[in-house]
């Protein structure tokens, strides 16, 4: 097997931007399918919740509280979809999690990579991992809020990214 079979949205922050590229996914792989006359494999799409920021603009350490179950990713080759990857702590801590029950090989997709706040344990380990990361946009270093994305649970349903004004939460 050399596809990725299992999605794995990190709730609540990416579930927007995983519903646009999932959604795209599918009609990609159907269409790819169709031409090359092959079954079409739908993949399975299994949430995760974790946190990092509480209600700060800083990232603490990395919480999994729901992860997909070994028998979802076991031998299976999955793909966080993430809103942002700020330090890694959150995505270490899920692919952590997901190779403990089992996973083949771990990747992934964000929408923003912000590498500026990379906390370098994290990265060290990505890179020791040889963990592939696609990121839609690189992001400057500023707390960005929208399309999923929030600050103490408020704009992310913002049709859009913005850099949210520091006197906001600096108060």
């Amino acid at each position: 097997m050399n596809e990725f079979s299992v999605f794995v949205p990190v709730t609540t922050g990416a579930m927007m931007f995983a519903s646009d590229l999932l959604r795209q996914t599918y009609v990609t792989q159907r269409t790819l399918r169709a031409e090359l006359d092959r079954p079409y494999d739908r993949p399975v799409i299994a949430c995760a919740t974790c946190a990092s920021y509480g209600d700060g603009t800083v990232s603490g350490e990395a919480k999994t509280a729901h992860a997909p179950s070994e028998a979802t990713v076991r031998g299976k080759r999955c793909v966080i979809i993430e809103d942002i990857i700020d330090t890694g702590k959150t995505v270490v801590a899920l692919a952590k999690e997901l190779y403990a029950r089992g996973a083949e090989e771990v990747a992934v997709i964000a929408l923003m990579d912000k590498q500026a706040r990379r906390d370098e344990a994290c990265a060290k380990w990505m890179r020791e991992k040889d963990m592939k990361i696609a990121a839609a946009f690189m992001c400057p270093d500023e707390f960005v809020v929208g399309y999923g994305l929030d600050y103490r649970g408020k704009y992310r349903e913002l049709p859009f990214v913005g850099i949210l004004k520091p006197e906001i939460f600096q108060s």
